[in-house]
C-alpha cells in the first residue's frame, strides 16, 4: 500500500481544499465536475514533483494507471497481454497492439483472436493503417487505442493497428529510439508510409515533431508517414509558461522534466531535435491533427507552433477546446466521456481520410459513377485511366473495375434510359452504387475529388 509522510499529506489536503473552494464558488471551467477538479488537483500535486520524489511520483502514476486498467478490464498483465505483444528490433522495442473485430466478432471469435500468436514479423500485418504511437508507457493508453480501433472500423471499415514505441528519458536516445522504430517499420517489414500515422501526447508530441524531423534532415529516402495526430504536444519556447489554477501540468515539473531530459545542457535546449519551434523551417512535414485544452499550461507554445508550421506550409488542424486540461481527449476522469468521444470522432475522420488517399479512393469512386453516367452528364467527359492494380489492402482494382463494367452494362441492357421509365428502372438498378458514393462522400466530403472532368 502507497505509504505517504506527513509533508506529503498536508500539501494533498492543501490541493483538494482549494479544488473544492474553486468549484463552490464556481471558479473552474463551465460543466467541469467536481470530481474532475479534485482529480486534476491530485495530479498537479503529483506532477509538481515539489513534495514527492521520483520513487513516489512513480508509485502514484502507477496507481493511477492501474485504476484506469480496472475500469477499462486490463489490470492484470494476462489480460493486457491479450491486446498487446512485446516486440523488440534493433535499437528500439515497443508493443504491437493488432487490430481485432470489437464490433461483429462473437466472444468466442474474439478470444481466438487474442489466442493468436504474434510476433515482430506481424508488425503491420492485416490492416490499412498503423498507428505509430509515441509514449513512455504503451500499456497507459490501451483503452485509448482499443476505443479508436473500434470506432474506425465500426464507423469508417478502417482496420488499424498500433506499434507504441518505449523509448528511454534522456536526449538523443528517445529520439534515436523513435527513428529506429520507424526505419524498422518501412525499411523491413515493408509498410507503405502513405499506411502511416504518427501520434503522440505531450513528451511524445513533441518526439513525433522531432522524429519526422530527423528523417526529414538525415533520411531524405525514407517518406515520412502521411499524417501526425498530437495530444497537447510539449513543445518547449524560450519564454517559460506560467501555471494555470486549472491545469495539471506545472512550470516546476516540466522544467524538472527539460533538466533530466536535456541533461540541463544548453547545445540540447536550443536544437531543433528537442523543440520543434527552433528548426529554421517545419516544411515538409506532414499534415497534423493537434489537439489542444482551453486552459492548459502548454498552450501559448503549442498555438506558438501552429503559427509557425503554417507559415512554413504545414498543413495543421487545431481542435482547441474550452475549459479543458492537459491530454484532456485521453484521460476521461478529468474531461468526461462526451469530450473524449467528440475528440475521437475527429481523430477517426481524420484518419479515414488517410486511408482512402492511401488506397487512391477517387479512382473507386470513378468506377462506381460510372454506373450512374445517364443521371450524371458531367462525368460522361471523364478521360479513361490506365488500371491501377494494388493488392497491398487485399483487393485487385483491376479486377474491380472490371467487374464495374459488366454491372452497368447488365444494369442497362435492354433499357432505354433517354426515357423517364428507363432512367426510373436504371435508378432502382443501382440503388447500392448511389448508397455507396453517398457513403463515400459523407467520409471525404466531395464525390468530385479526384475526378478528371476535362473533355476526352
Amino acid at each position: 500500500m502507497l505509504r505517504c509522510s506527513l509533508s506529503y499529506r498536508i500539501p494533498l489536503a492543501a490541493y483538494i481544499l482549494r479544488g473544492t473552494v474553486r468549484h463552490i464558488f464556481r471558479r473552474t471551467p463551465k460543466g467541469r465536475t467536481l470530481l474532475q477538479t479534485l482529480t486534476i488537483q491530485l495530479l498537479k500535486l503529483v506532477m509538481s514533483l515539489r513534495v514527492t520524489n521520483v520513487a513516489q511520483t512513480r508509485k502514484l502514476m502507477n496507481f493511477s494507471n492501474g485504476v484506469v486498467h480496472l475500469r477499462s478490464g486490463t489490470l492484470t498483465q494476462k489480460s493486457r497481454s491479450q491486446w498487446a505483444t512485446k516486440v523488440k528490433g534493433h535499437g528500439w522495442e515497443g508493443y504491437w497492439i493488432p487490430f481485432k473485430n470489437q464490433n461483429t466478432a462473437s466472444k468466442a471469435q474474439l478470444q481466438a483472436q487474442h489466442a493468436k500468436k504474434v510476433s515482430l514479423a506481424d508488425v503491420g500485418a492485416d490492416c490499412d493503417i498503423v498507428m505509430f504511437a509515441i509514449h513512455g508507457d504503451a500499456l497507459m493508453w490501451l483503452t485509448c487505442y482499443r476505443s479508436w480501433m473500434k470506432l474506425l472500423h465500426q464507423k469508417h471499415n478502417v482496420k488499424i493497428g498500433v506499434l507504441s514505441v518505449e523509448y528511454k528519458t534522456k536526449f538523443p536516445g528517445a529520439l534515436n529510439e523513435c527513428v529506429a522504430a520507424y526505419r524498422h517499420l518501412v525499411e523491413h517489414q515493408g509498410i507503405d508510409p502513405k499506411r502511416i500515422v504518427m501520434c503522440g501526447d505531450s513528451a511524445g508530441g513533441n518526439l513525433c515533431l522531432t522524429t519526422a524531423l530527423k528523417l526529414r534532415d538525415d533520411y531524405p529516402h525514407i517518406p515520412l508517414p502521411a499524417g501526425q495526430v498530437l495530444f497537447s504536444p510539449f513543445v518547449p519556447c524560450p519564454q517559460p509558461f506560467k501555471d494555470s489554477p486549472d491545469d495539471y501540468i506545472t512550470h516546476y515539473g516540466g522544467q524538472m522534466f527539460v533538466e533530466g531530459y536535456t541533461q540541463n545542457l544548453v547545445k540540447i535546449q536550443t536544437s531543433p531535435y528537442f523543440s520543434p519551434i527552433n528548426a529554421p523551417s517545419l516544411a515538409g512535414l506532414p499534415k497534423q491533427l493537434i489537439y489542444i485544452g482551453g486552459v492548459e499550461a502548454l498552450r501559448p507554445s503549442i498555438e506558438r507552433y501552429v503559427n509557425k508550421a503554417r507559415a512554413d506550409g504545414v498543413e495543421v488542424q487545431d481542435i482547441m477546446k474550452e475549459g479543458m486540461a492537459h491530454d484532456y481527449c485521453l484521460i476521461e476522469e478529468i474531461s468526461g466521456r462526451k469530450a473524449m468521444r467528440e475528440a475521437e470522432e475527429i481523430l477517426a475522420k481524420f484518419v479515414a481520410q488517410i486511408r482512402n488517399e492511401s488506397i487512391g479512393i477517387a479512382i473507386h469512386i470513378r468506377y462506381r459513377m460510372t454506373l450512374l453516367r445517364p443521371h450524371f452528364p458531367v462525368i460522361e467527359n471523364i478521360q479513361e485511366r490506365p488500371v491501377v492494380t494494388n493488392r497491398v489492402f487485399g483487393y485487385d482494382e483491376e479486377h474491380d473495375a472490371n467487374q464495374n463494367r459488366e454491372e452497368g452494362t447488365g444494369l442497362a441492357e435492354g433499357r432505354d434510359t433517354d426515357t423517364a421509365e428507363g432512367r426510373d428502372a436504371d435508378i432502382a438498378g443501382n440503388d447500392s452504387a448511389v448508397d455507396e458514393v453517398r457513403a463515400v462522400e459523407k467520409d471525404t466530403g466531395s464525390i468530385d475529388a479526384g475526378l478528371d472532368t476535362s473533355p476526352s
